[in-house]
Parts: structure tokens; C-alpha cells; sequence
């Protein structure tokens, strides 16, 4: 019987201390825990999904970014081939290619007459220079330089050195 007087004790302590009332306590709150355990729990998935959407964005605004240079430049090549093409057409390219006719059918009949005319020339032999006081030669290293000797003119007009 003791053993049940123990028992009873410790049923009489258990009651009195209120122990079932802070165990149902702690089973509540471990309840209410886990609720807000899994209320995180959702919404780290809801900034996860966030996060992912701005990544997204972030990496699309990048790929527009990118576009939009490349617009800009196909937009000055475009201009610079505008502003070639307007000096293109500016040239007078019928006139050019009638000059380049008229020069192609008249620039060889008046080369060959050049030609023709200075074969028919002769020049007559020229007497040397007077007014240096002597003849030049050629040395060594290619300059030129006076050589004393005497300029004589001989009969019939013709200069010897």
C-alpha cells in the first residue's frame, strides 16, 4: 500500500502543481510554432519566387540594354551610308565617265603624234657652259666638283676642254 500512497502523492503534487494544464500549455505552443514554422517556411518561398522574378527582370533589362546599343549603332551606320549615298549622287558620274571616253579614244592618237614629232627634232649640238670657270666631274662619292682646265674655243665655232 505504500506504493499506492506514493502514487497518490505524486497524483496529488501533479494536480496540485498543474502540471496537465502547462503540458497541454507546451502541446499548444509547440502547435503554434510549427504553424509559423510553416508560415515561414511559405513565405520564403513566396521571396524566393520574388527574388527570381527581379532576377529575371534584372537579366531581361540587361538583354534590352544591349539591344538598345545595338540599335543606336545600326542607326549611325545606317546615317552614314545615307550620307554616302548623297555624295555618291552628288558626283556627276555620266560626265565623269564621258571625260574618261573622250581621254581613252583622244590620249594615244596625241602620245603617238608627241612621239612622232619629237623623233623628227633635232637638236644641234650645244656649246659647254661659259660662265663656270671650270668643267665638273664626278669624284668618288658622287659629288661634283671643278677640275682647273682651260675652256678653248677652236675653229669653226665647237668648243674643246
Amino acid at each position: 500500500m505504500q506504493s499506492f500512497a506514493v502514487l497518490n502523492d505524486r497524483n496529488i503534487r501533479y494536480v496540485r502543481d498543474k502540471r496537465s494544464k502547462r503540458l497541454q500549455d507546451c502541446a499548444n505552443a509547440i502547435s503554434q510554432y510549427e504553424a509559423k514554422i510553416q508560415e515561414h517556411g511559405l513565405e520564403i518561398e513566396l521571396i524566393r519566387k520574388t527574388v527570381a522574378k527581379l532576377d529575371k527582370e534584372i537579366n531581361e533589362g540587361g538583354a534590352a540594354l544591349a539591344n538598345l546599343r545595338e540599335n543606336r549603332r545600326l542607326r549611325k551606320l545606317q546615317s552614314s551610308i545615307q550620307a554616302t549615298q548623297k555624295e555618291i549622287d552628288s558626283c556627276d558620274i555620266d560626265g565623269a565617265s564621258k571625260a574618261k571616253r573622250n581621254f581613252e579614244e583622244k590620249y594615244q592618237p596625241e602620245k603617238d603624234r608627241e612621239n612622232e614629232m619629237q623623233q623628227r627634232v633635232t637638236y644641234p649640238s650645244l656649246p659647254p657652259c661659259s660662265f663656270l670657270p671650270s668643267p665638273l666631274e664626278c669624284s668618288h662619292r658622287g659629288r661634283v666638283d671643278f677640275v682647273e682646265s682651260p675652256i678653248a674655243e677652236t675653229r669653226g665655232g665647237s668648243w674643246r676642254v
